[in-house]
């Protein structure tokens, strides 16, 4: 996994004329040595003949979106400015865009943008998904993100994790979590969290994740597991608290709080969230390596790539072996709390 920690001066807007040169640039970058003369370079040296499209489950804006346009653009720096572009199908709680990719030809010029958790668990919670996650995708490439933390308001009464839990403890399934809505990744892991730490809160479900913190602000849920990305801002002025980081270390942009083991509660961690670019299964393995290998040399050519990633909360590459291992353990984690929760399609 590479890990970039220089802060980057640049910020990352996902606007069209920034995009634009982000494009430009990345098109403009050296071509890369020529392949050798294996059998499989040979298979691959006429991909990409045309354009790539890559779908995205969701609308324009969203996080999906945002960090699937630079993954675009990586892959696009990747191989020497070939053209590739996001496109939008919406719908059916995320799980239309891969039915969609699916009906395309296996041949790599239709790919597919999404968590790795909100593609395990869309076929769990919407039974007329007609696609298995595990027999019908493959993991190409990803960034992961920076992963979750546990926060409360600046109002709250819990100024430590230890004092939240002495809180849950005494009384069981009253203090409350918001969610945007059943079955969203930060459901599942707020129950998993709940398995570890051997406590009760009651599940308030919202239509958005920022109706989520505005309840919150406003005192009436008591906390959420939230990205990292997202709560940030918040903490740095002063409105909401960071209890504990769901992660093995402690994180720069939010420095103060403690991991999760370090209060003392539990060495646990959810599964880090990647956001990863799919192919279907029948595509051709040289022509998924040759994909992956493009997104991870845009990325390495990118000279800002550190302020982006930082921009949009994201750690690193996760890429091979080690991404098709994550995205397995990830899957059978979520499947098996989904079940042991009852957490039913709403």
């Amino acid at each position: 996994m590479h890990h970039h920690h220089s802060p980057g001066s640049e910020t990352f807007h996902p606007d069209a004329p920034s995009r634009r040169r982000l494009l430009q640039a990345l098109g403009a970058l050296p071509l890369a040595a020529a392949a050798g003369g294996t059998a499989a370079a040979n298979a691959t040296a006429a991909f990409p003949a045309k354009a790539i499209k890559v779908v995205c489950p969701y609308g324009a804006g969203s996080p999906v979106d945002v960090v699937g346009r630079y993954i675009v653009a990586c892959m696009q720096g990747g191989f020497a400015g070939s053209a590739a572009y996001v496109e939008n199908v919406a719908g059916g709680g995320g799980t239309v865009g891969p039915a969609n990719v699916l009906r395309a030809p296996d041949d790599g010029y239709t790919l597919l943008i999404q968590l790795s958790a909100s593609l395990a668990t869309g076929q769990l919670l919407n039974p007329s998904a007609k696609y298995d996650p595990a027999r019908d995708f493959v993991p190409l490439w990803g960034l992961s993100t920076m992963g979750t933390v546990v926060i409360v308001s600046a109002q709250s009464p819990y100024k430590t994790m230890k004092e939240f839990m002495a809180a849950a403890r005494a009384r069981p399934g009253q203090l409350t979590y918001g969610t945007a809505g059943v079955g969203s990744t930060p459901h599942i892991n707020t129950e998993m969290f709940m398995r570890a730490t051997g406590i009760q809160l009651m599940h308030v479900p919202y239509r958005s994740s920022s109706a989520v913190i505005t309840d919150m602000l406003g005192g009436q849920i008591d906390c959420l597991l939230a990205s990292i990305s997202s709560a940030a801002p918040l903490i740095a002025d002063g409105r909401v608290r960071g209890l504990a980081v769901l992660r093995p270390d402690r994180v720069n942009i939010i420095s103060g709080v403690p991991t999760l083991k370090e209060t003392g509660v539990s060495d646990w961690l959810p599964t880090p969230s990647i956001f990863t670019l799919f192919s279907s299964a029948g595509v051709p393995q040289d022509i998924r390596d040759a994909i992956g290998a493009a997104c991870q040399k845009g990325l390495e050519r990118d000279v800002q790539a550190s302020g982006r990633l930082e921009q949009l909360g994201l750690n690193g590459s996760v890429q091979g072996k080690e991404l098709a291992r994550f995205v397995a353990e990830e899957r059978e984690a979520l499947v098996r709390t989904v079940k042991e929760a009852g957490i039913a399609p709403s």
